[in-house]
């Protein structure tokens, strides 16, 4: 057996270091660089399946809603409105003091207001202040909805009569008209 100087174990360590350097820089500039890029590509591929699954949603909606809006266009389509002219105020007056009496309501006062010239349209503010029951003022503004439907509340207000019995009501009505 060959006897081994004293000084061999210095060449063992510095090979073990010589070897460790080079372990610890092959992983820091090889493969820690590869784990960190396939980490990354893993991330990148969830977000991108989570972003496709959410165009997908999205695409879904979009056709549900482009499917509505062509069924509003077609129903908008066939609900011609046609506005009367202003010369019809009184008659619109009386057709709605009628619609009030037949849903039993009693109607105080009815104050048209000044017209406003739009762009396209007329419009006219009509004040109404009454009596009755909430039923029967439910009713009456459906039907004047129903039946006037060039028509919008702009204000609505009512409260319990004072007497106890039904309730008093004001409202702003908006009658568009034709220019």
């Amino acid at each position: 057996m060959a006897s081994k100087s004293p000084t061999d174990w210095h060449i063992h360590i510095a090979g073990l270091a010589a070897c460790a350097a080079l372990s610890a820089g092959l992983w820091f500039t090889v493969v820690q660089p590869q784990l960190d890029q396939r980490a990354h590509a893993a991330d990148l591929r969830a977000d991108l399946s989570t972003r496709q699954q959410k165009v997908e949603e999205l695409s879904a909606t979009l056709s549900g809603d482009r499917a509505q809006l062509a069924a509003l266009k077609d129903e908008l389509g066939a609900k011609e409105l046609s506005l009367d002219g202003m010369d019809k105020l009184n008659q619109r007056l009386a057709a709605i003091s009628e619609l009030a009496t037949r849903s039993s309501l009693s109607m105080g006062k009815e104050t048209p207001g000044a017209a406003t010239d739009e762009p396209h349209y007329k419009s006219l503010q009509i004040h109404y202040e009454g009596k009755g029951t909430y039923p029967n003022f439910a009713a009456f503004l459906h039907q004047l909805r129903t039946m006037f439907p060039d028509t919008s509340i702009a204000t609505l207000e009512a409260r319990g009569a004072a007497s106890g019995s039904g309730i008093e009501f004001n409202f702003e009505l908006i009658w568009y008209t034709h220019k």
